[in-house]
């Protein structure tokens, strides 16, 4: 959360990361692209040879396995929603300055075993997938069976 001044008129907790074996719930929201290799052909919507974004759900899942193992966790279940979110900001292309732009969104919901909870802290460090700079990656976790609201 980005504040003009800063302040302390929420109580703020250290994030605890779970130990080995530890079952999570979590949140995320994420940029779901196919691998570098994977490009778009070059005649395709102008893309010179981006990677084209996910829009299936299934394979927004295995993406998201694949990016669980790297971080340390393994899926045990999960939901995506998927949405177009537009970004208000500037953008070159080769016709000239566009003032917005827009990026498919993956939303997950699911549960997660960390594996590696030295690796599960780099993810919440580092972000998930790309699109960072826009708001996107980051995880939000909460361990099975606490209640924070309380």
């Amino acid at each position: 959360m980005r504040r003009a001044i800063p302040t302390n008129d929420l109580a703020w907790q250290p994030v605890v990361i779970p130990p080995a074996e530890s079952v999570i719930n979590f949140q995320l929201q994420a940029r779901c692209r196919r691998p570098d290799g994977d490009l778009r052909e070059r005649h395709l919507l102008f893309s010179r040879g981006a990677r084209p974004p996910i829009t299936d759900p299934n394979e927004t899942r295995q993406w998201l396995e694949q990016r669980a193992d790297y971080f340390g966790l393994r899926i045990e279940d999960v939901e995506v929603e998927m949405f177009i979110r537009r970004i208000d900001k500037p953008s070159l292309s080769r016709f000239g300055i566009r003032p917005t732009f827009r990026l498919i969104v993956s939303n997950f919901f699911g549960v997660a075993t960390v594996c590696d909870p030295v690796r599960f802290e780099r993810g919440l460090t580092v972000g998930i997938g790309d699109a960072k700079a826009f708001g996107l990656g980051l995880m939000l976790f909460w361990q099975r069976g606490q209640n924070y609201g309380a």
